[in-house]
């Protein structure tokens, strides 16, 4: 279908005997590397997925302006405009993602112990990753769909033209579909996300605990503090509803992940819109948490009426509807002001 440059091919190593002289690492912990080779490869691939995403954004925004109908311009048009707008609102939130994820890598990797050993960077590396894997899946998730979004509003700005190899919109169409497949589906890094960190954080997810606790007091009326009690009622409910089978729940860890992958991403916009100080960054922040609000809180009350029966699948999804019960926000203005910074550079307007 895509990327045609490449070849695909099956390499099958059944009853492959390895002389001792031969093997790499130690035996039996084969799997440690292979797991943590595929960590590196999401958050990799979530960077990939924002460069191309980058590059495709001033494609389409480039051709807008070329392209006249009506005797004007069509990114002169309403609908145009919030398309190109709402592509620099979800490349901004996986770039915020990557950011901070990477910085984090650094941190762990810059606060171990120097070792004489060569190896020792590549084991920092890897306890770096491994550290971070919920991390590596969440961008690996989000950065794919964000791009699997662009190609496709690329496609659609280019009207029929889109659709003919003459155009590169329909070779960058093609060639996004398989991130979605690469390093582990998106179906299986969503059962990853909350899988994880249900295991890494069961202490935080009973109704006593601090955590619990200092989320009970997040005032209403602020969409972040919203998600995030979200997240926390959702994955308590799921650990305590299901324990140890929680993995056989899929439907609600997909409804989980796509809630986590949110409040991460509001979180990431939020601090680094906050660092930046600039009325543009403000603009893309205000409407992907008024976005991202939205999504979470379908997807809470959805978790929470699969979870529960009533009455108390009544008083939670109540409890639901009561957090976020947030100013309306007129984002039109918002989309305009994202997109004229866009259409007057001709690229994505973020460094």
């Amino acid at each position: 279908m895509g990327l045609n440059g490449s070849s695909t091919t099956p390499l099958i190593l059944q009853e492959v005997r390895v002389p001792a002289e031969s093997v790499l690492g130690e035996v039996g912990r084969g799997h440690k590397v292979a797991f943590n080779v595929l960590n590196y490869g999401r958050f990799k691939l979530g960077a990939m997925c924002s460069g191309g995403a980058r590059f495709i954004v001033g494609e389409a925004a480039r051709y807008a302006s070329e392209r006249r109908q009506f005797g004007r311009p069509i990114s002169e048009f309403g609908a145009i405009r919030h398309k190109l707008s709402e592509m620099v609102v979800r490349l901004y939130a996986v770039e915020s993602m990557l950011y901070r994820i990477a910085g984090l890598l650094d941190g762990v990797e810059m606060s171990a112990p120097r070792s004489p050993d060569p190896a020792g960077p590549a084991s920092q590396l890897l306890a770096a990753l491994e550290e971070h894997a919920i991390e590596a899946s969440i961008v690996k998730v989000a950065g794919s769909e964000m791009l699997d979004y662009v190609v496709d509003e690329n496609v659609q700005i280019h009207g029929g033209n889109g659709f003919v190899r003459d155009y590169a919109a329909e070779r960058h169409y093609r060639d996004a579909r398989v991130n979605r497949i690469f390093e582990g589906t998106n179906e299986i890094n969503r059962l990853l996300i909350p899988g994880l960190l249900v295991r890494r954080a069961q202490g935080m997810l009973h109704p006593g605990s601090g955590e619990m606790t200092a989320l009970a007091r997040t005032p209403n009326g602020e969409p972040l503090g919203a998600m995030k009690t979200a997240a926390l009622t959702v994955l308590s409910t799921a650990a305590a509803r299901y324990g140890d089978t929680i993995g056989d729940q899929q439907e609600v860890l997909s409804l989980a992940a796509d809630i986590l992958i949110d409040v991460f991403a509001a979180d990431s916009v939020t601090a680094r819109a906050s660092a930046a100080g600039d009325p543009l960054h403000n603009a893309v922040a205000s409407v992907c948490l008024n976005e991202a609000a939205a999504r979470v809180e379908v997807a809470a009350r959805t978790a929470l009426a699969a979870m529960l029966g009533d009455p108390e699948r009544t008083t939670a999804v109540a409890k639901i509807r009561q957090t976020f019960d947030l100013p309306a926000l007129d984002t039109i203005p918002l989309h305009n002001q994202i997109a004229a910074a866009v259409l007057s550079r001709g690229r994505y307007p973020f460094a």
